[in-house]
């Protein structure tokens, strides 16, 4: 399978700026390690999850990736969470 790209963007005042971008290559999904425990705060008017990635080659092996969301992309990822962790525990009794 090709490589996928990602590529980051920001849009501040009325300029995008690329912020980089990850290439992923194999077969999805994709899996990523968390180095350390994710962050969530808010960027303004916005939720934010940063995500601190392992990634070989990088200072001290970890890039933050912040994933600017909308109120409700937030709210519906905190009720999928609550629900994942309810089965993972179960499981893992």
């Amino acid at each position: 399978m090709p490589a996928q790209l990602l590529s980051g963007a920001a849009l501040i005042g009325r300029r995008v700026v690329v912020m980089g971008s990850i290439t992923f290559t194999g077969e999805r999904p994709f899996e990523l390690a968390l180095q350390q425990m994710p962050k969530a705060s808010a960027l303004g008017e916005r939720p934010l999850l940063t995500l601190p990635i392992l990634v070989s080659g990088f200072p001290q092996d970890t890039v933050e990736v912040r994933l600017p969301l909308s109120i409700q992309q937030a709210e519906q990822l905190a009720a999928q969470l609550e629900a994942a962790i309810a089965i993972a525990r179960a499981h893992s009794r």
